[in-house]
């Protein structure tokens, strides 16, 4: 008889094993996650609680009720996990591959181009030379780095009028690699506010009464993805292929509410807002004309 019920338990392992190897190949028939680490897809819309529960598993990134489909990232795992809802995906070409952008090798004491994005090195050069050139107005620093070891930088913009009497309020960006737009709109605003400091009276008010920090790029990995001298290529997800936007606490979900450990870049930037009283925070994404407000996946009001 126990010979038998191992036998039963053995073939029932076995079946599992082969069913989960089955789901593991046909995620690679579909996509090298080798090469990118993410697929970006297509799907005929689901019925709404199918839609919500894949939305906890992937990354959703559109849903159109008018043609019947839905767009979604998914790592290798997550991918795999989609497609044992036996659905058919559509293999589609990421935005960032979509059309080459032009790029700027940016030096210190050039012009600033907003029409190109800088290459990485530039990037750095531009935020440490908004130090150099406004030091009464702006400190630049380091929270930490990022999984390829890249800076994860922030501009403290404020001036010395009330000196540590001041609320903060903290702009974050492009925590999706690929949603590069407010990359370089928040690189352009630490330019604004240091440039128009002495010949703008709302500007001045802003630093003079309060302290604006500003880190426009919070995943240089997925921006820079395809290397440093180019934003072409860029991945939603960060060198681990994990969203960050899914890896930070939630107030109703705990502290990992994706399953996955904290990564480098959400664990520096939890440290580094823990050391500041913020009383305002925002952080830019790209793709949708939306605002969410803290605590919007939640009933009560």
């Amino acid at each position: 008889m126990k010979k038998r019920v191992f036998l039963i338990l053995g073939v029932f392992v076995a079946l599992l094993a082969s069913f989960g190897s089955m789901h593991a190949q046909r995620a690679k028939e579909y996509f090298n996650f080798e090469e990118r680490g993410e697929a970006y897809f297509s799907f005929k819309m689901p019925e709404k609680k199918v839609l919500a529960e894949l939305a906890q598993i992937m990354s959703v990134d559109k849903v159109n009720a008018e043609t019947g489909t839905v767009i979604a990232y998914a790592n290798e795992e997550e991918f795999e996990a989609f497609l044992r809802y036996g659905m058919k995906p559509t293999i589609l070409t990421p935005p960032s591959m979509e059309r080459v952008v032009e790029m700027m090798d940016y030096r210190p004491g050039a012009k600033n181009d907003w029409n190109t994005y800088p290459t990485y090195e530039g990037y750095v050069s531009m935020m440490n030379e908004f130090q150099a050139n406004y030091p009464s107005l702006c400190t630049t620093s380091s929270v930490g780095k990022s999984v390829k070891n890249r800076e994860l930088l922030v501009c403290r913009l404020t001036s010395s009028v009330n000196a540590g009497k001041k609320p903060k309020v903290f702009f974050t960006s492009t925590m999706h690699g690929d949603e590069t737009t407010g990359y370089v709109v928040m690189l352009r605003l630490i330019d604004y506010l240091l440039s128009n400091y002495e010949t703008d009276p709302r500007v001045k008010n802003i630093l003079d009464k309060t302290e604006v920090w500003i880190s426009p790029l919070t995943n240089p990995d997925g921006t820079y993805r395809m290397g440093n001298n180019s934003v072409n290529g860029a991945t939603r997800y960060n060198a681990n292929n994990i969203d960050l936007n899914r890896n930070f606490k939630d107030d109703v979900h705990g502290d990992h509410p994706d399953g996955k450990p904290w990564q480098p870049e959400t664990q520096a930037y939890m440290d580094f807002q823990s050391q500041h009283n913020f009383v305002l925070g925002m952080n830019v994404h790209g793709g949708a004309e939306v605002v969410n407000y803290p605590w919007d996946n939640k009933k009560e009001r």
